[in-house]
């Protein structure tokens, strides 16, 4: 009998333990999908905007498919204060819904407060659970506060379908990378590579052409940093996803092109594939048009040689040939291999330019410091090599092999009649 009274007791502490009294309805929360942190006008303080989606009910308000102004599907706020966690409190104050940041889909940083350094931002991120280590982390050009308020996605559905559909089809060019929270925070703290995020900023959309640097001889097309893309449309959204910012340590250092990036991803193993456009190499006044993707992972050879360290680096491309307006038969072996030897000279140069670049930078973005680690058999070894000292001195070459395995629905082209 005794024991029958104990565990009826002890049930009914159990049934009074498992009430909802955490539990909140999804209309009673404010679900924030973006954050922007910006560096303040005022000394040690932190500019953070928030953008949050807003209840069904909220933006069904106005507007409407058969015309008129768009619905408005999310709301900003942005705080003044000296840290991320008292603009949570003071979210909490403006809004009567329940702020979560489960639901974050992107952070995004300022480039001023980036090239100040970001490693106070970051590491409290990490740390709170509301921030998952699958959030992706770009650098604004310019401000974070005006990139989210001047993005207009114009999509229907969950407001933070845009930021995911834009960073899951990075790998469509690789003219820009995902990046993750956790990636980015690992890389942060390992000596053997430094971090990299993607760049984004708001378009003029005045058609100007602010080409970054001359074309590579051979070369049809040109390279833009994020902002400076030629382009205007009526409605569209002028933000743009381009470009990569590099870090070194905890500071912005540099941005790289969308042609820049493409070589990033090329030797990080990261690209999927992507059009080239050149010029032909038997009609230069006409170009032609290769689908490029990457056949294998980049093979990367390491040495040390006297103590300085000696690398080769061996990528590999196939490609399906999609235009040839002169007509030339490009199909035929002799003239396939000079349209493979033009897609690796320019590849290669490319390449180059981008490992040229990085230790003039003194930044590891490409992580060839992660496969020396072989090469000494105690940690503390490789610690004192000192592998940050040791890059922008590195003996470096590439070298880039393309095969041409189809030729589009034509499997001979002749000359116009």
């Amino acid at each position: 009998m005794q024991h029958r009274l104990i565990a009826a007791f002890l049930l009914g502490v159990c049934m009074a333990c498992c009430g909802c009294d955490a539990a909140r309805e999804p209309d009673d929360q404010a679900y924030i999908i973006a954050v922007g942190v910006d560096k303040s006008d005022q000394k040690g303080m932190i500019d953070v905007t928030y953008v949050a989606a807003l209840p069904v009910a909220a933006s069904e308000g106005g507007g409407g498919s058969g015309g008129g102004e768009q619905q408005k599907i999310t709301t900003e706020v942005t705080f003044t204060a000296p840290s991320l966690a008292e603009t949570r409190n003071l979210l909490n104050s403006v809004s009567y819904f329940f702020p979560t940041l489960t639901h974050v889909k992107i952070l995004v940083m300022g480039e001023e407060l980036a090239k100040q350094g970001i490693g106070d931002v970051i590491g409290p991120l990490i740390r709170f659970r509301e921030y998952r280590g699958t959030n992706y982390v770009v650098v604004a050009k310019g401000t974070a506060k005006n990139f989210l308020k001047k993005n207009k996605p114009g999509i229907p559905g969950s407001a933070s379908r845009y930021f995911e559909s834009m960073m899951e089809t990075a790998s469509e060019t690789s003219y820009y990378l995902k990046t993750t929270l956790h990636e980015f925070y690992l890389r942060l703290k390992d000596a053997d590579g430094t971090s990299y995020t993607a760049m984004v900023a708001v378009n003029p959309q005045t058609m100007e052409d602010l080409a970054a640097r001359p074309r590579i001889s051979g070369q049809k097309t040109e390279e833009y940093y994020v902002g400076d893309i030629p382009r205007s449309s009526s409605g569209a959204n002028p933000v743009e996803f381009v470009g990569t910012a590099i870090f070194k340590d905890e500071k912005m250092v540099g941005m790289l092109t969308n042609a820049e990036t493409r070589s990033l991803a090329l030797l990080t193993g990261k690209y999927r594939r992507g059009y080239e456009t050149l010029e032909d190499p038997l009609a230069p006044k006409h170009g032609i048009n290769v689908n490029l993707r990457q056949g294998e992972k980049p093979d990367i050879m390491t040495s040390i040689v006297d103590g300085k360290p000696v690398v080769h680096i061996t990528v590999y491309l196939e490609g399906e040939v999609t235009s040839i307006p002169s007509g030339i038969n490009y199909e035929k072996a002799e003239y396939r291999e000079l349209l493979e030897e033009a897609v690796s000279r320019i590849t290669r140069e490319e390449i180059t330019h981008l490992v040229a670049l990085c230790q003039e930078k003194g930044t590891d973005i490409v992580g060839i410091g992660y496969h020396f680690r072989n090469k000494f058999q105690k940690i503390e070894d490789w610690e004192g090599y000192a592998w940050p000292e040791k890059f922008p001195q590195a003996d470096i070459t590439v070298e880039v092999k393309c095969k041409i395995r189809r030729t589009g629905l034509m499997w001979r082209t002749t000359p116009k009649q």
